[in-house]
């Protein structure tokens, strides 16, 4: 399949955008047309053990995806993208179409690693080069895409997410492969500095595939969504060669298609004290985690999460990390991403704006939160369950009606 010319810009503040509307996006991720390339081999990064407290987890998904009754032909391959471990499992498909799909995979991976990177050069340093210097860029493959997603994405979060705050991961040297950061954070006068321009994706101003901007602070920096978007992107591409029984896990992060009750995919992640509790998805499924626990800044023993709130230019707090299932990566990682941001006030309320359904949260005390719906898809012995707290979301401001 060949991705037609992405319609840009989109504009929510024209009609205001409706609860699922993400679904807009569900073409964005299916197969695009590429010319040749230089193959660049994406590095992976081990960050080392997390740090230990009583919830120390960051319900990063385990590795262990199990049918439930009937078992099935599985073949496997393993990729390494974004410092990321990838692996993907189809079921009931013959070696010889498996392995041409993991060959394309191999080509797509390699493509998004260099073509999305915040810091190594490519087309995404190139473009942030000329907003800098108030030049036009020409610019086509997926970065507009992910433009249109995050403008969206920002307008419905309001500024939650925002892609085009990359100046700020920068500032507080989270433009790196190597963590814990030990170097020193930020002053107050240079956060200041970028958040009173006010960088945002719509600053960003297309006209054809020439990109510009009249915001010099706006550095796109997709962190927050490239994931998603390329475990979509591999989902997509297996699907098109008639493999509709299929999971890809990028680190933790996955989407799984063609369970059922029957033989539904499983996934596990760490619970309270390293208790496991398990995710059932039956049919189709995106499970991603933002989390504070593995990537940090660390000064005279304080820590300092890698995600960045975009409207203070402070790290997050009060989460320890949020789980979100929805039906495609990268709204998931996204959405992930905003709730924690959000916090523990706000985290609700934004994604019930979100159209989302199935959340699960870890406070920095240690409590765990759930929403109503998410309670039947998880598995665990019936104490771990009952310590958790179930919550009926509020209305969503943007939902129809």
């Amino acid at each position: 399949m060949v991705l037609g010319r992405t319609v840009f810009p989109f504009n929510p503040l024209a009609e205001r955008p409706k609860r699922h509307l993400q679904t807009r996006f569900q073409n964005a991720v299916s197969l695009n047309s590429r010319q040749a390339i230089s193959v660049v081999e994406p590095v992976f990064v081990h960050n080392g053990s997390m740090g230990i407290r009583a919830f120390w987890i960051a319900l990063l998904a385990l590795a262990v995806i199990a049918s439930c009754s009937v078992r099935q032909p599985e073949i496997s391959a393993r990729f390494y993208v974004f410092g990321t471990l990838v692996d993907v499992l189809v079921r009931d498909t013959d070696q010889a179409t498996a392995d041409a799909a993991f060959a394309e995979i191999q080509q797509q991976l390699q493509a998004l690693h260099r073509d999305l990177h915040a810091w190594e050069p490519g087309p995404l340093t190139r473009l942030n080069q000329a907003f800098s210097l108030g030049r036009t860029v020409t610019l086509g493959g997926d970065i507009p895409i992910l433009i249109e997603m995050s403008r969206w994405m920002e307008e419905m979060t309001e500024g939650r997410f925002n892609a085009a705050a990359g100046a700020l991961v920068a500032l507080w040297g989270f433009h790196t492969s190597e963590f814990p950061v030990s170097s020193p954070p930020p002053t107050e006068y240079d956060i200041r500095r970028i958040l009173m321009m006010g960088p945002s994706t719509f600053d960003i101003h297309a006209d054809g595939q020439t990109f510009s901007s009249g915001n010099p602070a706006v550095q796109l920096d997709f962190g927050g969504i490239a994931k998603g978007f390329a475990v979509d992107r591999i989902i997509a591409l297996l699907e098109s060669r008639g493999i509709d029984q299929c999971m890809v896990n990028a680190g933790g992060d996955l989407r799984a298609v063609g369970g059922s009750n029957r033989s539904p995919w499983r996934v596990g992640i760490r619970g309270p004290e390293g208790v496991q509790v398990g995710i059932e998805l039956a049919g189709r499924g995106a499970v991603f985690t933002s989390g504070s626990s593995e990537r940090y800044l660390e000064q005279e023993g304080q820590r300092f999460p890698h995600i960045i709130d975009p409207r203070t230019g402070q790290p997050v707090s009060g989460l320890v990390s949020v789980t979100v299932v929805s039906d495609e990566g990268w709204f998931a990682d996204a959405a992930a991403t905003a709730l924690m941001v959000a916090g523990p006030d706000e985290w609700q309320q934004v994604a019930a704006d979100l159209g989302l359904e199935s959340v699960l949260v870890i406070e920095q005390d240690g409590n765990v939160i759930a929403t109503q719906v998410m309670a039947p898809l998880l598995i665990a012995e019936q104490k771990v369950i009952s310590a958790i707290r179930f919550v009926t979301l509020p209305a969503g401001r943007f939902s129809e009606g």
